[in-house]
């Protein structure tokens, strides 16, 4: 649980610097770091700026694939926003699946083979 603290700390650190400064930075870092606890959970290595700079190499090389994707992820949460909040009770479940199946598919965290 520390590790993943700590790793999410740094994540939130540097996308609030990032918006402070200039807001592209900031919307940059939030959809890199996007994927920094999935590395926590299932491919930690004990280094915190090696997992920040794992996640943002992966999904820089289809940022704008991810951001249309976490703008629909977005549009769906604020329609079960919408239903009187009890609509995000099954849209905030859904979107973090989705979000877990995404990386589950580019990293592949299930054994190959069986």
């Amino acid at each position: 649980f520390g590790d993943l603290f700590i790793v999410n700390l740094c994540g939130v650190v540097f996308v609030i610097i990032g918006f402070i400064l200039f807001v592209l930075p900031g919307v940059y870092l939030a959809i890199a770091y996007s994927f920094m606890l999935y590395f926590v959970w299932f491919l930690y290595d004990g280094k915190v700026m090696e997992t920040l700079e794992r996640s943002r190499k992966l999904i820089t090389k289809e940022w704008f694939s991810f951001f249309g994707f976490f703008f629909l992820l977005l549009l769906i949460n604020l329609g079960g926003i919408i239903c009187l909040g009890v609509g995000v009770l099954i849209t905030a479940p859904v979107s973090s699946i989705a979000l877990y199946l995404c990386f589950e598919s580019l990293i592949g965290t299930e054994e190959e083979g069986e």
